[in-house]
């Protein structure tokens, strides 16, 4: 499984690339500061961290299950014990979370990511997040027009 390093390398390789091809890395920049903080996928909605991992070129039939490593227990306990996460910083919500069906069988399916549970929180990253949203949306639409 992908875990908060493999992202921030394959990050860090895109810039790198898209600044030699002077490709726009805008983008990349955000994830950057989005993964400067190992507990962000613990602070930041799901279908954000789906788009991040999209960007980043996890393929789509593999969101879920690094999207679930990377907010695992063991994972969450780590963040906790290093001091690096509270309680109260993640809008996932902790109490329920590692009681469903997601993480207790393994054998869940691709859909059954909305039983996350999750907190109505707004964090510290939605200034980021939106900033982030709009430029995948501008993406969307040039690629539209390239039809």
């Amino acid at each position: 499984m992908i875990n908060i390093e493999h992202l921030r390398m394959l990050n860090e390789t895109e810039i790198i690339y898209n600044k030699k091809q002077k490709l726009d890395y805008q983008k990349n920049e955000i994830i950057e500061k989005l993964l400067a903080d190992e507990a962000v996928f613990f602070k930041i909605p799901k279908e954000d961290a789906y788009l991040v991992l999209k960007k980043l070129g996890i393929p789509e039939d593999q969101l879920y299950i690094n999207y679930i490593s990377l907010i695992s227990y063991d994972e969450y306990q780590r963040l906790i014990k290093s001091n690096k996460l509270t309680k109260e910083e993640t809008i996932l919500d902790i109490d329920n979370l590692y009681n469903t069906d997601v993480f207790r069988n393994k054998q869940t399916k691709v859909n059954d990511i909305a039983l996350v549970p999750v907190k109505n929180k707004e964090t510290i990253y939605e200034k980021i997040l939106k900033i982030f949203r709009k430029l995948m949306k501008k993406r969307i639409n040039r690629k539209r027009l390239d039809y």
